[in-house]
């Protein structure tokens, strides 16, 4: 796809500002959609302008196209708030990891970023073995509800709880291509797999390489990354 600089910077400050997440320059090149470059000089071409931009006293500079001090805060309040989060989804995952046919246990949405609201419920994505995925969904939803952590749609209160965003076969990884869009293409890559079994997490991104004309540079660093992103959890 053939789109501007300008508009590519627009495109990708944009996407983040929905989820009042401003993106700091390191981020905004990962992020940056259909192409893979932008000066450090264009980009402060455009501020005041088009960007609005803040740097904090540790000298990071973030950028927004709306209020930027006030985006900032939101993120770092939000950053220290998800970290309770990040351990509940640890301890569930421990917990569901023993199910004989999960092959993966993954976090979507915004605590991917770590960009979670106090009160918001932790989105889960499963990926289970061959021909098993209704049994999978099944004993999942079980043993989530028999200990009280699963979100339901009718709840009221929600928070940390489990939403069971996602079921996925191992033998049908690839999203379908009427899903195949600039907003799965960010899903894809900033799912955070917090166990997986038998290289199902590489399996999983190598399925969906349509992402790549979507967000090159974010499928680039996906790839370095892709040891560091396993987290602590392994196979005993």
């Amino acid at each position: 796809m053939n789109i501007t600089k300008r508009d590519a910077l627009i495109t990708a400050i944009s996407y983040a500002d929905i989820f009042d997440y401003p993106l700091t320059a390191v981020e905004l090149q990962t992020w940056l959609p259909f192409t893979h470059k932008f000066s450090r000089s264009y980009l402060a071409s455009l501020q005041g302008r088009t960007l609005r931009s803040w740097k904090t006293s540790d000298g990071i500079a973030y950028y927004s196209l709306r209020s930027i001090k006030r985006l900032v805060e939101i993120r770092n309040k939000r950053r220290f708030l998800s970290q309770n989060k990040w351990v509940r989804a640890r301890w569930v995952a421990g917990l569901l990891r023993w199910i004989p046919t999960i092959k993966l246990i993954g976090i979507t949405g915004g605590l991917t970023r770590s960009n979670a609201k106090e009160e918001d419920d932790i989105d889960f994505l499963i990926i289970s073995s061959s021909k098993t995925l209704w049994i999978t969904r099944a004993v999942t939803t079980i043993f989530l509800d028999v200990f009280r952590l699963r979100r339901h749609p009718k709840d009221q209160s929600v928070k940390d709880l489990v939403c069971l965003n996602m079921f996925i076969s191992e033998d049908g990884l690839a999203l379908p291509k009427g899903e195949q869009d600039l907003f799965t293409a960010h899903e894809v890559l900033l799912m955070t797999p917090l166990w997986e079994w038998n290289g199902t997490y590489k399996k999983f991104v190598s399925a969906n390489r349509w992402v790549k004309k979507f967000l090159p540079n974010a499928w680039e660093q996906q790839k370095m990354n892709y040891e560091s992103r396993i987290m602590n959890y392994e196979k005993s």
